[in-house]
């Protein structure tokens, strides 16, 4: 994925808006409790800090 990510020229500073639209969207479509809308957060951050340090790479 992250190699992928550099060929697409995929910017560090991108991360936050995709994060925060994906997580707008998994609220409005699946309506999740709070707990849950949490922890898709607390991956899709978890996901990006792995992926932003193997691109730097």
């Amino acid at each position: 994925m992250a190699r992928s990510h550099v060929r697409a020229g995929v910017k560090p500073e991108q991360y936050p808006l995709v994060g925060e639209l994906s997580l707008d969207a998994i609220k409005e479509i699946l309506n999740p409790p709070e707990e849950v809308l949490k922890a898709w957060e607390k991956a899709y951050n978890y996901l990006t800090k792995i992926l932003r340090e193997k691109e730097q790479k």
